[in-house]
């Protein structure tokens, strides 16, 4: 697991703790699977690796696996831990748990009305990402081209 020289990134303040995100960088045939933030939420139109919060009680890779089925409706064989994080936006700060997830089965399908695409790791340079990505995009760009 590599973690950044500052693991507090952005800028703003916080009235509580850092929620924890689990968030799977899902590989398949040297594409990634981004989806695209519904409007009206947070970070609206950005798009994104797949995950969501850490229940109280659940482990962060439990909570990926959970998360990936629901949200895209598919499943993997391995996730390894490469990156974590924290990152404050001005509304809330989070704690987020990068894994890279392999062997995955099942097509792709929207479980909650959100754009879904494979892309190359380049094309991630053409997307509007989530701040908090930001590093861990320049890793996978790295590793894969």
């Amino acid at each position: 697991m590599r973690q950044g020289p500052d693991p507090k990134k952005g800028k703003g303040q916080t009235a509580g703790p850092a929620v924890p995100v689990a968030v799977g960088i899902l590989l398949r045939e040297n594409r990634i699977l981004v989806t695209r933030r519904r409007e009206g939420t947070h970070l609206a139109g950005s798009w994104e690796f797949p995950g969501g919060k850490v229940q109280p009680g659940e482990e962060p890779e439990a909570t990926l696996r959970r998360e990936i089925e629901e949200e895209v409706g598919v499943r993997f064989e391995k996730s390894t831990l490469i990156h974590r994080q924290q990152h404050v936006y001005s509304e809330r700060q989070v704690d987020l748990y990068f894994y890279l997830c392999t062997g995955v089965t099942g097509e792709p399908a929207s479980g909650e009305g959100q754009e879904i695409r494979w892309v190359s790791a380049s094309d991630l340079d053409h997307l509007p990402t989530p701040p908090a990505n930001e590093e861990v995009i320049r890793m996978i760009q790295d590793q894969l081209g």
